[in-house]
């Protein structure tokens, strides 16, 4: 499989879309944007690729993060260095400076600081003082901060409404379509692949990106087995494509 990250499909398509617009927000406090979804979709991978183009700060949550943890991690991932103190004014002051510094630096070559915080779900699930110190931050700094999260971050960041109305962009990773997936296959795949089995591979793992991955190493194994030739459906019949993430099962190509 190629190590190649594919831009052209419709969930990358709208998170770049919705960045661009909240860079261009009206109202300067409301620079966060939020993408959710179900877990399998590419969120995760998408943030990580995202991250590195526009040279995001990249953190991730973690089960049990408190308010102190948060802005440690923060810090270190914005300064490079490890944070000297657990006092959340300090780490607060000390993060402030670090970023401050970061947009002086960003200024000068015409970009953008933004902050990137993954596993969103568990800042969330630290409570009203984390959730309310990403708030201060951005708001001090007017720094654009994509939150990334499962599909129930949303209903769950409703409970602060001070913050839940700073979001003004949203973005819902939804399955793959037949599209994506074609384009996906084209893209990554090292052996050539038919339509009957493209489609065939598109419902079999319901537009999910782990799932189309297990799928396309399934094909390239057997296509390369086969000296390269196109892959069908009828050459691959009775062949493992992948594993149902419900049960397990093996799903046969048929």
């Amino acid at each position: 499989m190629k190590p190649v990250f594919v831009t052209k499909i419709s969930n990358v398509v709208a998170w770049l879309a919705a960045f661009e617009a909240l860079k261009s927000r009206g109202a300067s406090e409301s620079c966060l944007m939020l993408v959710d979804g179900e877990p399998g979709l590419g969120k995760t991978r998408t943030a990580q690729w995202w991250g590195v183009q526009v040279g995001a700060i990249q953190v991730r949550a973690k089960q049990g993060w408190t308010h102190s943890w948060c802005l440690q991690d923060l810090y270190e991932a914005t300064s490079g260095k490890p944070a000297t103190t657990k006092s959340t004014s300090a780490l607060f002051k000390m993060l402030c400076d670090a970023l401050t510094e970061r947009q002086v630096q960003a200024q000068r070559t015409g970009k953008t600081v933004v902050i990137s915080i993954d596993e969103a779900d568990h800042a969330v699930a630290g409570g009203k003082d984390v959730v309310e110190a990403i708030r201060d931050i951005t708001d001090t700094l007017e720094i654009p901060t994509v939150l990334v999260g499962m599909d129930r971050v949303a209903k769950r960041l409703n409970r602060y409404p001070q913050v839940a109305s700073r979001i003004s962009q949203k973005v819902q990773f939804k399955p793959l379509s037949l599209a994506d997936v074609r384009s996906v296959i084209s893209t990554v795949c090292e052996v050539e692949v038919k339509d009957d089995l493209i489609a065939f591979t598109h419902r079999a793992c319901g537009g999910y990106t782990r799932e189309l991955k297990e799928a396309i190493a399934s094909i390239e194994r057997f296509g390369l087995r086969q000296s390269g030739a196109a892959v069908g459906v009828e050459a691959m019949r009775g062949q493992t494509l992948l594993h149902d993430r419900a049960t397990g099962a093996p799903m046969v190509v048929g």
